[in-house]
């Protein structure tokens, strides 16, 4: 799915590794927006950062642990 508009865009988003907020960031990122996005799980936050970072659409990833 693709918006139009969504290129480019600064999006944050809160728990950003797991359900509803992962898929939100994977839809985003697949539209090339630039996400930072954070949650509790280190090791979850770089490992999504990775896998988004992989998308070819991808705007910039930033995952933080908060």
């Amino acid at each position: 799915m693709e918006y139009v508009g969504l290129k480019g865009m600064r999006v944050f988003v809160t728990g950003g590794t797991k359900g509803i907020g992962r898929a939100i960031i994977q839809s985003l990122a697949n539209c090339g927006a630039n996400i930072a996005f954070c949650a509790r799980n280190e090791i979850e936050v770089k490992k999504t950062e990775s896998e988004l970072l992989a998308i070819p659409k991808s705007g910039k990833v930033f995952g933080m642990v908060a």
